[in-house]
């Protein structure tokens, strides 16, 4: 039997690394450059409706979001916003993203959608959020 041993050791990472668009991951991506200090440049995001309402939402909230063709620069949260109007198209993803990140950041918001989206379930979710403090008005859309 072959064997083989490998070390790593710490250090410090740079570079470039391409990856095919996801919507899964472009909406993470947005949200963690949202959170950063100073001005982080993402290339390679899938553009589409779900993603446009995940940059409207964090544009409300307070980053700074310029961009297109899959390349943006996103200058992050420094004075959150107390109150905000999100539309979260057909988004399910950027409503259930959005909703405990308004709710950390104090911001009291008005969540809407369209299509099926205003349908689908979203207690287990509000639920545990409820339970830890957060305040909705209601338990339909608009939240």
């Amino acid at each position: 039997m072959n064997t083989m041993d490998i070390k790593i050791t710490p250090s410090k990472l740079s570079g470039k690394l391409i990856v095919p668009p996801s919507k899964s991951i472009s909406h993470r991506m947005l949200i963690c450059a949202a959170f950063c200090d100073g001005i982080t440049h993402i290339d390679n995001l899938l553009e589409c409706m779900d993603l446009h309402a995940t940059i409207n939402a964090l544009t409300a909230l307070g980053a700074k979001i310029i961009g297109k063709d899959g390349s943006y620069d996103i200058t992050g949260i420094t004075q959150p916003s107390k109150k905000a109007a999100v539309d979260c198209f057909e988004s399910g993803s950027t409503l259930r993203f959005m909703i405990p990140i308004f709710s950390a950041f104090g911001c009291e918001a008005e969540f809407t959608g369209r299509g099926k989206l205003p349908e689908r379930p979203i207690t287990p979710l509000i639920d545990p959020m409820t339970e830890n403090g957060a305040v909705f008005e209601t338990l339909s859309m608009p939240y």
